[in-house]
């Protein structure tokens, strides 16, 4: 095989997919060669996140080429692996379902000053705690713990609205000083 039959086209690798797409009886090494077609389809229609400069030895102490790379050559980001998991989907719909069923907006969540939000997670971690923890001037009836696994998705989601309220003081914070 010569050098130009081992380049692969990003148009090759669309035909391919499609005519995989049209054989719908795909044996285990078609599934595999299809993986490899979308994923170098994936690295192709990518950005680089870097490139190899002349610093380069100064930051990994060794030669860029010791690694397969030269100066000049961009680096690019390889596409994340599925994840066995939907905890951070669930986590994100119970953010939006806070906003959208419940009412609860980033103006509101900023009043919350005294880390109310972050007390509520942790009652929602350790519900024998929510006496202790539970906002003084939330209605205890807004207190709803249910399962271990759904409590913990609540919990993940007032720590993000927490962060969030704390980014958008700092923010507001930076913003105040260049004024």
């Amino acid at each position: 095989m010569n050098n130009r039959d081992s380049i692969i086209t990003k148009e090759q690798l669309t035909e391919w997919v499609s005519q995989l797409d049209l054989d719908g009886d795909c044996d285990a090494t078609d599934h595999q060669l299809e993986a490899l077609i979308r994923q170098s389809l994936v690295t192709m229609n990518s950005e680089p996140v870097a490139f190899v400069d002349k610093s380069w030895t100064l930051t990994y102490y060794q030669p860029p080429m010791n690694l397969g790379v030269k100066i000049g050559d961009n680096l690019y980001r390889r596409e994340q692996p599925a994840r066995d998991s939907c905890a951070i989907a669930d986590v994100i719909a119970e953010r939006q379902r806070q906003q959208s069923v419940k009412g609860f907006s980033a103006e509101q969540d900023d009043t919350y000053v005294g880390f109310q939000l972050s007390a509520a997670a942790i009652c929602y971690i350790e519900p024998m705690e929510a006496e202790n923890y539970w906002p003084a001037d939330w209605y205890d009836d807004s207190f709803k713990p249910t399962d271990t696994r759904r409590n913990l998705i609540k919990a993940a989601a007032l720590i993000i609205a927490e962060i969030e309220r704390i980014d958008r003081t700092a923010g507001l914070q930076i913003k105040g000083a260049d004024q």
